[in-house]
């Protein structure tokens, strides 16, 4: 029987929730078919909206098959019963992985609702680290960057396709590696284009406690996903020059390690700068593209200390022509 909802509890899309929960679509799409595991609502749309008790349950459910369970034995079981599988924990760890209740996510927030809601909380920081909140897009562009949040909180009114670009802009300029947009109105097609590039979407009103379990929940997934980096991008070693140099000099030598070395950096650099290309230009997924960006520069910067090394050794000196700023 299908469960009637109103559109205020039912605030999730399934793009949400998957990334959120770490299920593919079509796992989703199949266990809702086959076991009924959670009830989603419908939308005039008909499109399916979760609440959060069905994100939890998912997570759950997701957690106990990744550890061995059969999803036919624990699909139909109920939250408390989910919960005392794992231990009594909500969410289980391993040695590499910090418990949700645990994690405080560092965010920044643009937008006069959300920044009130959060600045109502008597200790808002006991929960999420709010490195700034900002009413308008001016003051957040100034700051944010210095913010450094893991997080972005955006509030929209209403949702356009194009917000995609000025989303993924934001994104870039604070250095987060996630953008949570808080939207009032929007088209399907708009929110499609925004799921496309893996924003998180919640329908407003929300409230803190709302905000404070999906930021646990997205910094958690991200733990679970992209490795994390240094955003910072390490200065080139060596010009274009000097590495010509430093190949051409190297003919002479029985070994050939400074010749690879420099084939290597050459391509590290176009890379560099490929990936760092795609983030502007490419609609899909500003978070893989720069964690591709940060990997290549500090792959790139690691070989260039390995022929720094051997260009030593073998008397290169190549020392004689570097600082070149690398692509950043």
């Amino acid at each position: 029987m299908k469960v009637s909802r109103t559109e205020s509890e039912a605030q999730y899309r399934i793009g949400t929730v998957c990334r959120l929960t770490g299920i593919a679509p079509a796992t989703l799409r199949a266990w809702e078919r086959r076991y009924r595991i959670v009830q989603p609502g419908r939308n005039p749309g008909n499109s399916r909206l979760f609440r959060r008790a069905d994100i939890t349950r998912l997570t759950l459910i997701k957690q106990l098959v990744d550890l061995g369970d059969a999803i036919s034995t624990v699909a139909n079981l109920s939250l408390d019963s989910l919960r005392k599988r794992l231990g009594n924990e909500v969410f289980t760890t391993s040695k590499n992985t910090v418990a949700p209740a645990q994690i405080r996510p560092r965010i920044a927030v643009l937008g006069t609702d959300v920044a009130a809601l959060i600045e109502r909380e008597d200790n808002p920081g006991a929960e999420l680290d709010v490195a700034g909140t900002y009413r308008d897009r001016k003051s957040f562009e100034k700051n944010a960057g210095r913010d450094k949040p893991q997080l972005i909180v955006l509030e929209y009114a209403t949702v356009q396709s194009n917000d995609a670009n000025e989303i993924r802009t934001l994104l870039l300029q604070s250095g987060a590696a996630q953008a949570i947009v808080i939207y009032r109105f929007g088209a399907r097609s708009a929110l499609r284009e925004l799921e496309k590039s893996k924003f998180i979407l919640i329908r407003a009103p929300i409230t803190f406690t709302e905000l404070r379990q999906l930021c646990i929940a997205s910094v958690s997934q991200k733990a679970r996903g992209v490795p994390e980096l240094s955003s910072a991008v390490p200065t080139r070693r060596f010009t274009d020059k000097a590495l010509s140099v430093i190949a051409n000099a190297s003919q002479s030598l029985a070994c050939e390690c400074p010749v690879h070395l420099v084939d290597l950096i050459r391509g590290l650099t176009a890379f560099e700068t490929y990936s760092k290309e795609c983030i502007v230009t490419n609609p899909t997924d500003a978070t893989v593209h720069t964690y591709l960006h940060a990997a290549s520069a500090q792959a790139r910067s690691i070989i260039e200390q390995a022929l720094t090394h051997v260009a030593e050794a073998d008397g290169l000196h190549p020392a004689a022509s570097v600082s070149e700023r690398g692509p950043s």
